[in-house]
């Protein structure tokens, strides 16, 4: 009966050990040869894993239990059993595992432990034991160094599991005969992949097989180890979520850690600050939105992803790439994307985690602008009279995320603008019409639909000189056209210091930052006034380079004009304005010396056109011309003017002819020559009267 005895207290130990870490013990007998109690026994550790929850643990307790896949504790080689049997498979140091980036690794080796705590399990419990190596109810592999040095006896044996389906073996292990021994098996090394070590095994020998025959020889045990291999299914879009949207070659970098602190997955495959020559792996979103290459193999931990920009081709250097804060289709960096405390890109890889962890994430399309003339020519090329009112309309695209944007399928937003200013200068040539809010006018994208911005609730409006700014406040009404156009409409007028025939440039900025992104959209709109010069000059030779004095007046000769036969009333560039009325107080262009060159005369600050230009006076000895010159004004008349320093279009003034002087010879010859004739005329008629009678 003493083995009977024996037998009975050593099961009773190991079903404590089986109730407390039935996931990591099993016992069985192999061959039955020991003669007595105190031959030395071979313990095999079996190594199995798994990648889900097929095994499930006791949540107050860290012990496995029998909801899933166990093994059978009755000291026989055993085959996995319960739900999820088949997913447990003998661990493979060998596993591949893709990393991040493109390289691999495998599992690795896992160490077992045998511990001899025979002193120290004196008069405890094996739940007394184990207590010592959890911490909050979950079994702590980084207490198991200090357990073995405080309470084993001698020198810890160990052994590793380096190929799948061979088992750890202790032999030669001293049962104590009939004194007894306790041993505990920890596994005290494995990869950063396992995440549920075999949970520790207390073992009470000698032992008896399980009909109480005889001693064994050979205890198999069996530890599960769970494994993690966590991976990111990233899709990146453009303004939203949906089909279609997807963004290719947005360019991040992995980091792991908590974002803003964080080390970066490196080019070598470590993780690290990155340097010149080791810099931060790339990983760039394809036509799908997805990453290339993908991010597999990574260990349980933080992590977060950080956009650094996106790859276009460098306008300097074509085919070249380069990674740029937007991309052609004007998709801006994302403020939540940084190495900051704002990122929202983080994920974790928990123990257990099964698949990939999903991470959709949107980019939002810069704001931009555009300028138009309203009452331009049909032509494009805008041209006006000085004086006239230039209508402007400028079109605002407000950004969709200008108050905060949605970038995450939960509803999370991204940060709000930080600057939304709009600003016109006119430029010398123009005169700003702007200045008091009122004097501009909002309407929404159809350019019927008024809107009311309120100031300094939904801007700030200030102008200083021929210039005015918009600071929209992002959180205002702007809000409510994210996404949209909005339409600002406003007046300039040409004034007399504009240069005839050059384009007067006027440009709208449009100045926005969303934080990493700060930068101007501008748009500008070229309006033009006309001219033209002609060189007055007489025959007689002292005028022929020149002839100063002559008068003209201008008129208006365009068809379907209302003041079409009316004429200037005075020099646009002059007076800074166009005005037509009668002849009779039309405004005298005097032909004058200009630049040393005599005989000028110039009309200018007139919108293209035909008109007519009429003398009233020619300097004397010169009459006057008897037909008026007809003229067409266009976008290089007033340059065509002048080729080389001369002049191209000339006007020639003809001398009066000479009249005879009153009572001079001139007078005497002629009365002589007039009396002469009427004599033989009178002779001529008397004579033929006479021959008929």
């Amino acid at each position: 009966m003493v083995k009977s005895k024996k037998f009975k207290r050593l099961l009773t130990g190991l079903m404590a050990a089986v109730t407390l870490a039935p996931a990591a013990l099993a016992l069985g007998t192999g061959t039955v040869s020991a003669a007595s109690a105190d031959d030395p026994v071979t313990i095999n550790v079996h190594k199995y894993m798994y990648e889900d929850g097929t095994v499930k643990y006791d949540s107050n307790t860290g012990e496995v239990t029998k909801d899933g896949a166990y093994f059978e504790n009755d000291g026989t080689v055993q085959t996995p059993k319960g739900t999820g049997a088949a997913d447990l498979k003998p661990f493979d140091p060998s596993k591949v595992i893709n990393l991040p980036g493109g390289g691999t690794t495998t599992l690795g080796n896992v160490e077992f432990s045998l511990v001899d705590i025979t002193g120290y399990a004196n008069g405890k419990t094996d739940a007394e034991i184990l207590s010592e190596l959890k911490t909050s109810n979950k079994y702590d592999p980084t207490l198991y160094a200090d357990f073995i040095t405080d309470h084993g006896t001698g020198a810890a044996v160990t052994k590793e599991i380096t190929t799948a389906g061979t088992p750890a073996s202790f032999p030669n292990v001293a049962t104590g005969g009939a004194t007894g021994k306790t041993y505990i098996i920890l596994e005290t090394a494995a990869g950063p992949y396992v995440t549920q070590r075999t949970v520790p095994m207390i073992v009470h020998l000698p032992f008896t097989n399980s009909t109480g025959t005889d001693y064994l020889t050979d205890i198999h045990l069996y530890g599960k180890n769970q494994i993690t291999e966590g991976g990111l299914d990233f899709t990146k879009y453009s303004e939203n979520l949906n089909a279609g949207s997807e963004l290719s070659n947005a360019v991040f970098n992995l980091y792991k850690g908590t974002a803003g602190s964080g080390q970066a997955f490196l080019n070598d495959g470590t993780w690290g600050a990155p340097t010149a020559l080791n810099p931060a792996k790339q990983f760039k979103t394809g036509a799908d939105g997805k990453l290339t290459p993908s991010i597999t193999g990574l260990e349980v931990g933080d992590y977060y992803l950080v956009e650094i920009g996106f790859e276009i081709d460098d306008p300097a250097n074509p085919g070249t790439p380069i990674i740029s804060d937007k991309d052609a289709n004007g998709n801006l960096l994302s403020p939540n994307a940084l190495n900051n405390a704002d990122n929202k890109l983080g994920f974790t890889i928990a123990a257990g985690d099964i698949g990939s962890k999903e991470i959709k994430f949107v980019n939002f399309i810069k704001p931009d602008v555009e300028k138009d003339v309203e009452n331009g020519a049909p032509s494009g090329n805008d041209n006006f009279n000085v004086g006239d009112d230039i209508e402007y309309k400028s079109t605002i695209t407000v950004p969709t995320d200008i108050n905060g944007g949605t970038i995450l399928p939960d509803g999370t937003k991204s940060k709000p603008y930080t600057k939304f200013d709009f600003q016109d200068t006119a430029v010398t040539g123009l005169t700003s019409k702007v200045a008091a809010l009122s004097d501009l006018s909002f309407f929404e994208s159809n350019g019927t639909t008024p809107i009311t911005f309120v100031d300094p609730t939904d801007l700030k409006f200030t102008a200083s000189g021929n210039t005015f700014k918009l600071e929209f406040v992002p959180g205002g009404k702007i809000k409510d056209y994210a996404g949209k156009k909005i339409i600002v409409k406003y007046k300039m007028t040409i004034n007399n210091t504009a240069v005839i025939d050059t384009g007067l440039e006027n440009e709208v900025d449009l100045d926005y930052s969303n934080g990493p992104v700060t930068d101007q959209e501008t748009d500008k709109e070229e309006v033009y006034t006309g001219g033209y010069k002609w060189q007055k000059y007489g025959e007689e030779t002292a005028d022929k380079d020149g002839l100063d004095g002559a008068e003209f007046i201008v008129m208006n000769n365009n068809t379907g004009d209302t003041n079409k036969g009316k004429y200037l009333q005075s020099d646009p560039m002059v007076s800074g304005v166009v005005q037509w009325g009668a002849e009779a107080t039309a405004y005298k262009f005097t032909s004058k010396t200009v630049g040393g060159v005599k005989g000028v005369i110039a009309v200018g600050g007139l919108e293209y056109g035909h008109y007519q230009l009429k003398e009233t006076k020619a300097p004397n000895p010169y009459q006057l011309l008897v037909t008026p010159i007809d003229f067409e004004v266009t976008s290089d008349s007033w340059t065509n003017s002048i080729i080389s320093g001369i002049y191209q279009h000339k006007i020639e003034n003809k001398k009066k002819p000479d009249l005879p002087i009153t009572g001079g010879m001139g007078t005497l010859i002629f009365t002589v020559l007039g009396l002469t004739v009427m004599g033989a005329a009178v002779l001529y008629t008397v004579k033929n009267r006479r021959k008929a009678a």
